[in-house]
């Protein structure tokens, strides 16, 4: 059982993985800080995967394997799980303000459950531990995200 997190910030991948351990430890947590990695993995693990986590902003173009790189966006993914048959919920945690609409609409257009954490405090990441944890243990409570076992 995976969780996914589109995120490209490393402190926050941090917070954010501190929180799924505490609530999802049996979880894998696959995370991506970029959007064609993500995708070709929902393309093969999508129906093993619990909950998403989705962020807009990517940053800019990089490098990677010495070629221009440019990671996509939040966007992207959804246009991917458009065409996935929805397993369990996602969030979509962007600053983002004008794409985080699109992203919502496009998911819930495709079946898909999906909320909105909106991030504050850049430098503390309080959302994650408050309104980013409390999402998702509403998620467990209410029955939304399968609780995978724990390994042997």
């Amino acid at each position: 059982m995976y969780v996914l997190l589109l995120e490209d910030d490393p402190s926050r991948v941090a917070a954010m993985c501190s929180v799924l351990t505490d609530l999802l430890p049996a979880a894998t947590i696959a995370i991506f800080d970029n959007a064609p990695d993500a995708a070709a993995f929902l393309r093969d693990h999508c129906a093993q995967t619990i909950l998403i986590s989705l962020d807009h902003d990517l940053g800019p173009t990089r490098t990677r394997d010495g070629l221009p790189f440019d990671p996509g966006d939040g966007r992207d993914v959804v246009s991917v799980l458009a065409t996935c048959t929805p397993v369990c919920p996602a969030i979509v945690h962007s600053a983002n303000y004008q794409m985080v609409p699109v992203m919502i609409e496009a998911l819930r257009d495709a079946g898909w459950p999906a909320t909105v954490v909106t991030p504050y405090s850049q430098l503390q990441h309080g959302w994650i531990y408050l309104e980013w944890r409390n999402e998702i243990e509403w998620l467990l409570a209410n029955g939304k995200i399968p609780t995978p076992s724990a390994p042997p």
